[in-house]
């Protein structure tokens, strides 16, 4: 890394008083938890003073970068006008007027923290514009109970043996027969036919599962619930501001009836947002979709900043270019290594996303992969293998022939574990 990404020792004492578990922990080869200090740009440090190359960004939520200092001075500054009001604020209509220009068909119902909980208002207005409380799942839309009880590895390619391994499928509430939940996995026409029934009110789609299925056997499937009077749901948590401030979907053939925008478009701060179609009538005071935070004031402000700041800096084309150089990076090094013909780095959404594909036997090999992962790990980078990846507007000042001399260890350390 270049000098001025210079890792600084930090003296911390890792809490021991607290086991620190979750969904997405980091560990050494060695078995030791990676717990993490501070980030500058798209880097990030452990608690010794490591530095990784980030393309986990919280899951996707930055995408400015970390501390980027213009981005933390308007936050600053937002500070001083306080945090919450007894009703909105004037930045709330700052900011969706600011999404009107993006999606000049949007409405925007009202705000949150996370896209989980977007998705349940989403599913809750559905459910009382048509009267039904079943519920089509396609792709992964949260962590709340309807969400994920009895889904299957939504991430896994259509060819992937795991991908239709269903998991979650026991103690879930408001999945029973009188609240069905059902997936298209497969984006086969005749299997969502044969899910439709007069029980479902609404399709939920995460807008990620375009990089694995067809756009047309999409379309297809929302025209046929739309004939069965289905509200139709578009969950962009991951993909809205990445293309642009708001949707990146709004205005195009892949229109919802209800849209769901979340991550990456305040820089890190909580936020997610529920909008509506102007074509799409109903009645959202009946159904109570809000909370103690909904009216919270600093994650908009951050909203606003980071649309602003990354417009005033072509910062959405710069994340598809700076992309397409990670992935070109990565396949390269792949070729150098002998292990192009077992995983192929592949961009999403125009580059501002990325993930692997795989040999057919290595997509089988969760050993293989997950091995992967480690390896990278190891040699000082952040990634998924089994998930897309993301990239952040600062990570165009990598130093890229490092970035290349770490990628190269990572993966000649793979190529000999699968040799091994």
């Amino acid at each position: 890394m270049t000098a001025n990404t210079t890792p600084t020792i930090l003296s911390v004492t890792p809490c021991n008083a607290l086991p620190l578990t979750g969904a997405l922990q980091f560990t050494r080869s060695d078995g030791g938890a990676i717990r993490f200090s501070k980030g500058r740009g798209g880097i990030v440090y452990d608690t010794l003073g490591r530095p990784y190359w980030d393309f986990v960004l919280g899951m996707g939520p930055i995408s400015i970068g970390h501390a980027n200092p213009e981005f933390n001075d308007r936050m600053r500054h937002a500070l001083d006008h306080g945090l919450m009001f007894p009703g909105f604020a004037e930045i709330h209509e700052q900011y969706c007027s600011h999404l009107q220009k993006s999606s000049p068909e949007a409405r925007v119902i009202a705000f949150f923290k996370t896209g989980s909980e977007t998705v349940s208002a989403a599913l809750r207005v559905a459910a009382i514009r048509t009267g039904r409380m079943g519920v089509i799942r396609c792709g992964y839309t949260g962590w709340h109970d309807a969400q994920l009880a009895c889904s299957p590895r939504w991430n896994e390619p259509l060819t992937s043996p795991f991908r239709a391994q269903l998991q979650f499928d026991y103690n879930y509430r408001g999945v029973g027969n009188t609240e069905p939940v059902a997936n298209w996995w497969d984006f086969e026409l005749s299997s969502l036919e044969r899910l439709i029934s007069d029980r479902f009110g609404v399709l939920v789609l995460d807008t990620y599962q375009l990089s694995l299925g067809s756009m047309d056997s999409v379309l297809d499937g929302i025209q046929l619930c739309r004939d069965h009077g289905m509200v139709i749901v578009l969950d962009e948590t991951k993909t809205a501001g990445r293309r642009g401030s708001s949707s990146a979907f709004f205005d195009t053939r892949l229109r919802g009836d209800l849209s769901v925008l979340g991550k990456a478009i305040a820089n890190g701060f909580p936020l997610s947002v529920l909008l509506q179609h102007r074509s799409f009538d109903s009645e959202v005071r009946s159904t109570r979709v809000a909370g103690t935070f909904s009216k919270d004031a600093l994650a908009v402000h951050a909203a606003l900043a980071t649309a602003e700041l990354m417009e005033e800096w072509n910062g959405y084309a710069t994340l598809g270019r700076t992309g397409t150089q990670v992935v070109t990076t990565l396949n390269g090094a792949a070729r150098n290594c002998g292990v192009d013909e077992y995983v192929t780095a592949i961009p999403l959404l125009d580059g501002q996303l990325f993930e692997f594909r795989y040999a057919k036997r290595i997509e089988a090999d969760a050993r293989a992969r997950q091995q992967l992962e480690q390896c990278f790990i190891d040699a000082g980078i952040l990634l998924f293998q089994g998930h897309c990846s993301f990239v952040c507007h600062d990570h165009q000042k990598l130093d890229w022939s490092a970035f290349r001399d770490s990628v190269h260890r990572a993966l000649t350390a793979w190529r000999a574990s699968l040799q091994s």
